[in-house]
Protein backbone atom coordinates (compact mmCIF):
# COMPACT_ATOMS: atom_id res chain seq x y z
CA UNK A 1 0.00 0.00 0.00
CA UNK A 2 2.69 2.49 1.09
CA UNK A 3 6.08 1.45 -1.07
CA UNK A 4 7.84 4.45 -0.96
CA UNK A 5 7.94 6.71 1.79
CA UNK A 6 6.50 10.21 1.40
CA UNK A 7 8.56 13.19 0.62
CA UNK A 8 9.33 15.61 3.23
CA UNK A 9 9.54 19.35 3.05
CA UNK A 10 12.07 20.74 5.83
CA UNK A 11 11.72 24.74 6.76
CA UNK A 12 15.03 26.55 5.36
CA UNK A 13 14.28 28.31 9.16
CA UNK A 14 12.66 27.62 12.76
CA UNK A 15 11.55 30.35 14.79
CA UNK A 16 10.45 30.29 17.87
CA UNK A 17 9.39 32.74 20.30
CA UNK A 18 9.27 32.87 24.23
CA UNK A 19 5.71 35.11 25.07
CA UNK A 20 6.33 37.39 28.17
CA UNK A 21 4.25 40.21 29.27
CA UNK A 22 6.55 42.96 29.27
CA UNK A 23 9.15 41.28 26.61
CA UNK A 24 9.86 38.25 24.26
CA UNK A 25 12.61 36.39 23.29
CA UNK A 26 13.04 34.74 19.64
CA UNK A 27 15.88 32.65 18.35
CA UNK A 28 15.93 31.34 14.69
CA UNK A 29 17.66 28.22 14.02
CA UNK A 30 18.91 27.56 10.20
CA UNK A 31 18.47 24.22 8.32
CA UNK A 32 21.78 23.13 9.25
CA UNK A 33 21.32 23.83 13.10
CA UNK A 34 22.72 27.16 13.12
CA UNK A 35 21.43 30.19 14.77
CA UNK A 36 20.83 32.86 12.67
CA UNK A 37 18.85 35.46 15.07
CA UNK A 38 18.60 36.12 18.60
CA UNK A 39 16.79 38.62 19.86
CA UNK A 40 14.98 40.10 23.17
CA UNK A 41 12.41 42.60 22.18
CA UNK A 42 9.43 44.50 24.20
CA UNK A 43 6.31 43.61 23.99
CA UNK A 44 5.51 46.46 21.69
CA UNK A 45 3.99 46.52 18.37
CA UNK A 46 6.78 48.47 16.25
CA UNK A 47 9.27 45.94 17.85
CA UNK A 48 7.51 42.99 17.17
CA UNK A 49 6.58 43.91 13.64
CA UNK A 50 10.28 44.96 12.82
CA UNK A 51 11.46 41.51 14.32
CA UNK A 52 9.35 39.73 12.03
CA UNK A 53 10.17 41.60 9.34
CA UNK A 54 13.90 40.84 9.59
CA UNK A 55 12.84 36.95 10.13
CA UNK A 56 11.30 37.08 6.72
CA UNK A 57 14.26 38.46 5.75
CA UNK A 58 15.79 35.50 6.54
CA UNK A 59 13.45 33.36 5.07
CA UNK A 60 9.94 33.34 4.23
CA UNK A 61 10.40 29.54 4.42
CA UNK A 62 10.05 29.19 8.18
CA UNK A 63 8.36 27.09 10.41
CA UNK A 64 7.08 29.16 13.79
CA UNK A 65 6.52 28.40 17.37
CA UNK A 66 5.43 30.39 19.73
CA UNK A 67 5.40 29.58 23.44
CA UNK A 68 2.92 31.02 25.63
CA UNK A 69 2.39 30.63 29.81
CA UNK A 70 -0.57 29.41 30.81
CA UNK A 71 -3.47 31.93 31.03
CA UNK A 72 -2.81 33.86 27.66
CA UNK A 73 -5.59 32.05 26.08
CA UNK A 74 -8.50 31.54 26.76
CA UNK A 75 -9.31 27.22 27.61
Amino acid sequence: MYDEPAEVSVPEIRAGMDIGKTHHHTVVINADGGRSLSRRVQNDESELLELTGDILAISTDALWAVDLNQGALPC
